[in-house]
């Protein structure tokens, strides 16, 4: 039976501090039972808050430093720059042995970027991750990089067809460049090339004997499994939408593992008590954007005015 942590904190109407107390007891907890450094990287959904370059620099100030050889990331995020992900993995990998994500909520787009590259992912059956195609803007909206290059490649077909252009792409083809046709390329491939070097090399990592068959896993087997999962986080035409949810059900169908950390009863209180605690924060502070915080420190970004402020 599912307990509603949510509805009892706001039963309790906890003023805003106790509430801050009740997060850090929530990992503190989590880190003591697993043995394992807790940082959360959390962004509020109803504000701008994708991944960018700021970030970096205060993940870098949190990481909590203890000797521990294990990390684990509580992730909460729509997604942001494929780039400082990128910057952000090597960081802790150059930090930890290993590391873990769990998903209490959602980690969309390049948050589900930074998921393939921990050991192990954690989520529940309402978790969800995301597709991973590249947006770009254009005329002020973001739509994905992959549905314009196959809409670019449909055109070209037609116009080889029926030799000769409608008229209704003409305005489509005048705000696209041969450059910008080049950029969209490359952010595909490079969220592609990221995925599959980090699954072969960390998901894949131990991953050694086939489990049906017993027969040996060899390195172009992780590489072809690999290649399958990016691929089909990257297609832009089997999910339709780029926040279309990807539960434990559709991952696990492509073949990767996924843990249930609510298989475990102390795992599923501390980091659903946490989650319950995190959006009950956002709703109280509609300001805030992120929140980034360990047991005993944190930086909350806010909009009203915009600022920073750390707390030991």
């Amino acid at each position: 039976m599912t307990t509603s942590y949510y509805l009892e904190y706001l039963q309790k109407k906890l003023p805003f501090a106790e509430i801050e107390k009740e997060r850090k007891r929530c990992l503190t907890n989590l880190s003591d039972i697993r043995d394992r450094d807790v940082i959360v990287y959390a962004a509020n959904f109803k504000k701008p808050s994708a991944i960018v370059s700021d970030d970096f620099y205060f993940i870098k100030e949190l990481l909590p430093k203890t000797g521990r050889d294990n990390l684990d990331v509580i992730l909460e995020t729509p997604g942001g720059l494929a780039e400082v992900v990128e910057d952000i993995v090597d960081l802790i990998r150059s930090e930890y042995k290993e590391f873990a994500v769990f998903v209490p909520g959602r980690a969309k787009s390049a948050g589900t970027i930074f998921a393939m590259a921990a050991d192990d992912i954690y989520m529940s059956k309402t978790s969800s991750l995301g597709p991973i195609d590249a947006q770009v803007q254009i005329n002020n909206k973001f739509i994905s990089a992959d549905a314009v290059l196959h809409g670019f490649e449909k055109i070209k077909k037609e116009v080889g067809r029926f030799n000769r252009l409608n008229q209704a792409y003409i305005p489509i083809l005048q705000g696209l460049s041969p450059g910008e046709l080049q950029d969209y390329e490359n952010a595909q491939a490079f969220s592609k090339t990221l995925v599959r070097d980090w699954l072969v090399k960390y998901k894949f990592k131990n991953w050694n004997v086939r489990k049906t068959s017993g027969k040996k896993v060899t390195q172009q087997i992780k590489q072809q499994r690999a290649d399958s999962i990016a691929k089909k986080l990257q297609n832009s035409k089997m999910w339709h939408r780029h926040s279309r949810s990807l539960n434990i059900h559709k991952l696990r169908e492509m073949k990767l593992i996924i843990e249930d950390y609510t298989n475990n009863a102390q795992y599923q209180e501390y980091v659903d008590r946490y989650y319950a605690l995190l959006f009950l924060t956002f709703q109280l502070s509609p300001n805030l954007i992120k929140i980034f915080e360990t047991s005993n420190s944190q930086f909350v970004l806010a909009d009203n005015p915009v600022n920073t402020i750390k707390n030991k």
